[in-house]
């Protein structure tokens, strides 16, 4: 799924790849039978177990090959459970515990490995020359016994640590110790009709689709949480199964024509609940409410786990953070929206990717965090820093053009060079890559505002209210409508927005300037002051040429209008501490 998200047609295009040179003509060869697909996933049936450990390890060493010139974050790594029992033949399908355990061994295995029941294990001990290694009794789910379970010890993936009775060993084939990761469980039908399973697994699909767009999560595929399916779970224990920090959960329920959908996020460290909602509706088309729902549910945890993440990496010791930890407190100092926190978190995103040159979010936030300091700051080496912006969001773009932070980043350079149009294009494709990204939606509403399309900067700004109320960027949205009003001469509109906006924690200066210049011009100038000596206080050095300076790139007739209008409100030509 993560790769998926990353790059559809590439990901798919490699796993056909994969299958057509190796694993299928594999399977034949050793006499085995595929007897289901679903998703990313093999059934296979073989008369023999040794024929099927041999074909096993043959797939893995093939692919451990095929992979070697592919960079690990970009490869294809299977894990393969085997045992040997009854099973239910239905159609070409099979079904019953002996496939039940295999799937639940394959979740136990290591990435690029493979693992054993006992059962099997007894049959080809003595008949083949591997090295196995003992990893314990298990108490699977909906198993009445517990397995034994044996690893292949020669697996690329293979470790010294034995799987412990809660599968904490899973980090060798989940590597998710720094990224937040999370498992959507597969949301429970509660109504009497049958048919509403589809359309339960269908919003549990799509929002495993809609989070892996999110580059800074790691989702669990969906054949590893569909285990779960129809079963009361402890919520702790299925993070320790698939060692995840967050799981979602929820149900639906219809009745007559209404249907009732609620969702809950769960922090599994605490076993807290994170968020959570019911939303009621109206049933006229399906697959119409399963999009507008699954939307709903995304749009509201992404923001949440971000937030909860920046909390996190806020309470660990700098010199203990890692990459991701490193990039969330960067997250946290953008948001605050001061000089001083911007310069903060150029620092923080520099040593995330010095730490992990394949991390191409932080190299992405510390070009756009960039452009955000020459907005707010009045640095005499403005070119400088917007040259520095420019290579930086270059080498993201190479570095992963699939990436839609680097979209962003990359549009957001754009847009300070007067490359309006290029701008607007580059927040378009982040947006076609991931519809929630928030940061986006911004973008592109900035892109429209600094271009002279404020009617589009509105249209954009209220949809990102649509679509995150909760957003740490709205903040910012707000004082963008201010001032999108504020260029149409729609003040009082101005002044509503900017007012909001400089009600909320760490108001920008440019929320301040363009309200004192709405108040001014509708006659309340000792509000005006207010929100000027307010203005002052965050940034001394304000002034009509800090304006010009940080409005370099605004369109010229935009420029004309603020510059007049401030002046009127009292701005001054320069600093007072430079007159």
């Amino acid at each position: 799924s993560r790769l998926v998200g990353r790059d559809e047609e590439g990901t798919l295009r490699a796993l056909r790849a994969h299958r057509q040179e190796l694993v299928d003509p594999l399977i034949a060869q050793h006499g085995g039978r595929i007897a289901n697909t679903a998703g990313d996933s093999l059934l296979l049936e073989f008369s023999s177990v040794v024929d099927a450990v041999r074909c096993s390890i043959a797939i893995q060493n093939g692919l451990e090959e095929r992979n070697a010139a592919i960079e690990d974050d970009r490869r294809l790594v299977f894990r393969i459970g085997i045992n040997v029992g009854d099973v239910i033949a239905q159609g070409d399908d099979l079904l019953g515990d002996g496939v039940n355990i295999a799937a639940r061994i394959e979740a136990l295995c290591d990435a690029g490995g493979l693992a054993l029941s006992d059962d099997a294990y007894r049959q080809v001990r003595d008949r083949l020359d591997v090295d196995w290694r003992d990893s314990g009794e298990h108490a699977l789910k909906n198993i009445d016994r517990p397995v034994q379970i044996w690893r292949w010890n020669q697996g690329p993936g293979a470790t010294d640590d034995p799987i412990t009775s809660d599968g904490a060993v899973l980090d060798q084939a989940m590597p998710i110790s720094e990224k937040p990761s999370i498992a959507v469980l597969p949301f429970s039908n509660m109504s009497n009709d049958a048919e509403q399973d589809f359309f339960a697994d269908g919003i549990t699909e799509d929002i495993i689709t809609a989070l892996s767009k999110f580059g800074s999560l790691f989702v669990i595929a969906r054949n590893s949480t569909f285990v779960y399916k129809g079963q009361a779970v402890d919520v702790k224990q299925v993070a320790r199964d698939l060692n995840v920090r967050y799981v979602l959960e929820g149900s639906v329920r219809s009745g007559g024509q209404r249907m009732r959908i609620t969702g809950q996020l769960i922090d599994a460290e605490s076993g807290g609940h994170i968020w959570a909602e019911r939303y009621d509706r109206n049933v006229e088309d399906l697959f119409a409410l399963q999009d507008e729902i699954t939307e709903a549910i995304v749009r509201a945890i992404a923001p949440e786990i971000d937030q909860v993440e920046r909390n996190r990496a806020r309470n660990i010791a700098p010199s203990s953070l890692d990459a991701w930890g490193l990039y969330h407190r960067g997250l946290s100092a953008f948001y605050e929206s001061t000089p001083k926190s911007y310069q903060e978190a150029i620092d923080l995103f520099d040593r995330a990717f010095e730490l992990d040159g394949s991390f191409t979010a932080s190299i992405a936030m510390a070009a756009a965090t960039r452009t955000q300091l020459v907005l707010f700051e009045k640095p005499e080496d403005r070119d400088d820093i917007l040259k520095v912006a420019e290579k930086l969001a270059a080498v993201a773009m190479t570095l992963d053009p699939t990436d839609p932070v680097c979209h962003f980043a990359d549009g957001r350079v754009c847009s300070f060079f007067g490359k309006h149009d290029i701008s607007i294009e580059k927040f378009e494709r982040a947006i076609a890559l991931n519809p929630n990204f928030g940061l986006a939606h911004y973008g592109l509403g900035y892109a429209y505002l600094v271009s002279g399309a404020s009617e589009l900067a509105i249209e954009q700004y209220r949809r990102l209210e649509q679509l995150s109320p909760n957003d740490a960027i709205s903040t910012g949205s707000l004082t963008n409508l201010a001032v999108a009003h504020f260029d149409l001469k729609k003040y009082e509109e101005a002044i509503d927005h900017g007012i909001r906006a400089t009600e909320r924690p760490n108001p920008r200066i440019w929320a301040l300037c363009f309200l004192a210049a709405s108040l001014n011009k509708v006659g309340r100038r000792e509000e005006a002051k207010k929100a000027l000596d307010r203005l002052y206080a965050l940034q001394p050095k304000f002034s009509l040429e800090f304006v010009r300076l940080a409005g370099a790139h605004w369109a010229p007739r935009l420029m004309e209008h603020r510059i007049e209008l401030l002046r009127d409100a009292g701005v001054p030509e320069v600093a007072a501490e430079q007159a």
